[in-house]
């Protein structure tokens, strides 16, 4: 359960959660439901950052696709591993 979510669950619709009670922390995401927990406590605007963006390139004479059937490889060549893998790892972070 997000920490947005549970705080909607906690309030009632006439209910105010008390001023030093934290309904969101640094780094949660803020998607629409964060949003709606903003606005019903009055915080109609606060300091975000948006997501980083990240470019991986795989260079060199001796990469194959890594779809290239086996037995085509050329002599030396590998398939490239590495790009697939660390733009999994960078999605998943």
């Amino acid at each position: 359960m997000t920490v947005a979510r549970a705080v909607w669950s906690l309030l009632s619709p006439t209910t105010e959660p008390a001023s030093t009670q934290t309904v969101l922390r640094a780094g949660d995401r803020v998607s629409a439901a964060e949003t709606g927990i903003l606005a019903s406590v009055g915080a109609a605007e606060v300091a975000v950052y948006g997501m980083p963006v990240a470019a991986v390139l795989s260079t060199g004479d001796e990469l194959a696709a890594p779809d290239t059937p086996p037995g085509t490889l050329p002599f030396g060549a590998v398939r490239d591993s590495n790009r697939p893998m660390l733009l999994a790892g960078a999605r998943e972070s």
